[in-house]
């Protein structure tokens, strides 16, 4: 099934493009496709996505077709899915 995967600041940056599409296999989590673009990417975007144990970062808001996931209950992904990555915003 093919996922689109679009960045936004800083990953944008770290990833080195806007957006790509990756052939996953039926099943597939949005943790594992952050650890497969953590591992493509390397790094950079590797040390903004991942904690050291390899687990998502609470920082990266992910979006899945323009709606907020449950992180304690991920869905599982469909064909032509699209997941929005930034980092959140912190200030004062």
């Amino acid at each position: 099934m093919k996922i689109t995967i679009n960045y936004f600041g800083q990953l944008r940056e770290a990833a080195n493009t806007n957006f790509e599409t990756c052939d996953c296999p039926e099943g597939t989590t949005i943790d594992e496709v952050l650890g497969n673009a953590a591992m493509l990417h390397g790094g950079k975007f590797k040390k903004i996505v991942l904690d050291d144990n390899d687990n998502p970062r609470g920082s990266v808001v992910v979006l899945l077709n323009g709606q907020s996931i449950d992180r304690e209950n991920l869905p599982v992904l469909k064909d032509n899915d699209e997941i929005n990555l930034f980092t959140a915003i912190a200030g004062g």
